[in-house]
């Protein structure tokens, strides 16, 4: 028999599943599983079912959901006798060898034993078998009193040192780009742990180089301070002062110069060199006397996600635009598009395969834009960028006029991609575009923007159904899928075919592979709690939604709120000035604001000319919630009553005629 805590608690026996009864006996067989040979008190497991206000017939409660337990493991196994009377308590009657928990301990001290005499290729098994035992959040699902939710904390902490052990080990073999993927996702959900984040500054040193390991710091320096109004502690300290020195402790151990990513002696560029003298820094510099430094080849670029799917044509559009030589000026493109919609995905994914046209460097940059709290205004980023192009920190301006000439000067003859991702407007992201005509910019946006630089802007909308299903394929996978057409086909229209929506669902079939199609389908269908379904490790639809609706405006807030509590089919502006209480111009400013921000969609217009729009599924769920939770009943009411007033009056009766007199 083996008995599963890492992850949905499960009993299998002969290859199935058993149905271990109610959440309460669930409860009981899990204090006796996670306490690993040792007996577990009927006080215990009282205070764990109903904590100090237990009813009065709990021990007969008790002893019901143990008897259950037995005769269901002995209908399986007659004559094992798996739960056993231990005092007033009881035992699970288990080797270790049966308990995933067990198991992963054991592993974990086969790790340790091995590192502690040296042998690493042992050590790095074990941790990698004691990792492969889980199977996602432990014993997810299932409610947790204060013993079972200490002990799960326990465990969790025991698998995020195996994760840190593993990763030093990988960085110890050389491997910085298997550990920095590895410890990714443990700060994501772990965003206060420091030892994890110098793990990953060093793996991103080795890969990055010094922008990649600032960038962790960095994001560790905002979390630590926004939560707990602290720095980086000592440690981290230390290794950030080693990053900016370039210290060669940071070095993989034995490594070599690595080979160039570009040939020695690039072709020259097809477009012509101009004809104006040499920037006076880049002179300066050759004689000494300047504070410009030669940087390195920089790429700050995320991940390329390799199971990039759809998107063909515009990714081809994109980097035949952005590679096109000659040209006039600088290439900018705008890509725009709802959250969610797969914008930053297409740009980076772009990226990462213009690197041979922009062999001086390719940069990332996150201005966070509908962040009102942390957005990132063009003088910091500049500051950042002159920093990265090699000027010291003490040579970088404090005027804003001059820190643009500086960095503009600095790119004048480098061949740079810049993606700056999360742009809230033109104004937030002018001063970062280059002058030189060898450089190009992806500038991402929820918005439409662009215009003031002549950008070439690409809408991205939500996927086909085709391409939809075959992202569902590709990360679930085809035999599943394939077994199931039709539940594929209604997960993608649940998921209002976003790509965001899509990737949370496949993810969710791909951790558990032991669900069909059919049951993710029948927990979407609950328009109650599909956007709780709708999250998946550190992806979030709702938080993704979040962001576009806090950074509107009040009016705005409301409008979308009040239209998710209402649901029209279609949003005209007579029913948006009702909504609002307004008059017809002031909606349609505010609507147009929701236009803007991609929370409703326009659908055309009426034979008066005037805006039509709808607010899709998705959106009118979180809209929907927001009313709940921000609106009173008596205000939705009365918005109710008065979009109710908005429908067009029935045309008079003829008048009746008259009889005749008599």
């Amino acid at each position: 028999m083996e008995f599963g805590v890492l992850g949905p608690l499960q009993v299998r026996h002969a290859g199935e599943n058993l149905l271990l009864g109610t959440p309460q006996q669930q409860l009981v067989l899990v204090l006796l599983v996670v306490n690993l040979g040792r007996a577990a008190s009927l006080e215990g497991v009282i205070y764990e079912l109903w904590g100090e206000t237990p009813p009065p017939s709990a021990v007969a409660k008790v002893r019901g959901y143990a008897a259950a337990l037995r005769r269901l493991f002995e209908s399986v196994q007659p004559g094992v006798d798996r739960i056993i009377r231990a005092g007033s308590g009881y035992l699970l009657n288990v080797d270790d060898s049966e308990v995933d928990l067990g198991q992963f301990s054991q592993d974990v001290s086969h790790g340790r034993r091995a590192l502690a005499v040296g042998d690493l290729p042992a050590a790095r098994d074990s941790f990698e078998q004691a990792l492969g035992r889980w199977r996602g959040t432990m014993l997810d699902g299932l409610p947790r009193g204060p013993l079972i939710a200490s002990r799960c904390s326990t465990v969790e902490q025991d698998r995020l040192a195996v994760i840190d052990s593993l990763a030093e080990l990988q960085l110890r073999q050389g491997q910085p780009a298997q550990a920095s993927a590895l410890i990714w996702p443990q700060v994501h959900a772990e965003p206060l742990r420091e030892q994890s984040y110098a793990l990953l500054m060093r793996a991103r040193y080795q890969v990055d180089g010094v922008a990649g390991a600032l960038d962790v710091y960095e994001t560790l320096r905002r979390s630590l301070a926004e939560q707990l109004g602290i720095e980086p502690g000592a440690e981290l300290q230390r290794l950030h002062r080693a990053v900016l020195n370039r210290d060669r402790a940071l070095e993989p151990p034995d490594s070599a110069p690595p080979p160039p990513a570009y040939p020695e002696q690039p072709p020259p560029p097809a477009y012509p060199q101009p004809a104006y003298p040499e920037p006076a820094a880049a002179t300066a510099n050759r004689a000494g006397g300047g504070s410009l430094r030669e940087p390195p080849v920089l790429c700050t670029l995320p991940p390329d996600l390799p199971d990039f799917v759809g998107r063909r044509p515009e990714a081809r559009l994109l980097r035949d635009l952005l590679a096109r030589q000659p040209r006039a000026g600088v290439a900018v493109v705008a890509i725009a598009g709802r959250g969610g919609v797969g914008k930053t995905t297409l740009g980076v994914h772009v990226a990462h395969g213009l690197q041979a046209d922009y062999p001086d460097g390719q940069i990332y940059v996150d201005l966070r834009g509908y962040d009102r709290r942390r957005a990132a205004t063009a003088y910091e980023v500049l500051g950042r960028l002159l920093r990265l192009l090699g000027v010291d920190r003490s040579a970088v301006s404090e005027s804003a006029a001059e820190r643009t000439e500086r960095y503009r000067d600095a790119l004048a003859r480098r061949r740079v991609l810049l993606v700056l991702d999360n742009v809230a407007s033109d104004r937030q992201i002018r001063p970062l575009i280059p002058g030189g005509r060898g450089c190009a910019v992806i500038a991402i946006s929820r918005a439409r923007l662009g215009a003031s630089f002549g950008a070439h802007l690409l809408d991205l909308d939500v996927l086909d159904g085709p391409t939809a299903s075959g992202l569902l394929a590709h990360l679930a996978g085809t035999s599943r899928t394939e077994a199931e057409p039709g539940a594929v086909a209604e997960l993608a229209q649940l998921c209002g075919y976003l790509p965001l929506a899509l990737r949370i669902a496949g993810g969710r079939l791909a951790a558990k592979p032991h669900w069909s199609v059919g049951k993710l389908v029948e927990l979407l269908r609950d328009e109650r709690a599909r956007l709780d379904q709708l999250s998946h490790h550190h992806l979030d639809l709702r938080s993704s939604i979040t962001l576009s609706y806090r950074s509107l405006p009040q009016d705005a807030q409301r409008l979308f709120r009040r239209l998710g509590a209402l649901e029209p089919s279609e949003i005209s502006l007579r029913l948006a000035a009702a909504v609002l209480d307004s008059s017809t111009a002031d909606a349609e400013q505010v609507l147009e604001q929701l236009v803007d921000a991609r929370l409703v969609q326009v659908s055309g217009r009426d034979p008066g000319g005037e805006l039509r729009c709808r607010l899709d599924d998705l959106l009118r769920l979180f809209a929907g919630e927001c009313a709940e939770r921000e609106e009173t009943p008596h205000q939705l009411a009365a918005a109710r009553a008065r979009a109710l007033r908005t429908r067009a009056p029935r045309p008079p009766r003829p008048p009746r005629p008259r009889r005749p007199s008599r």
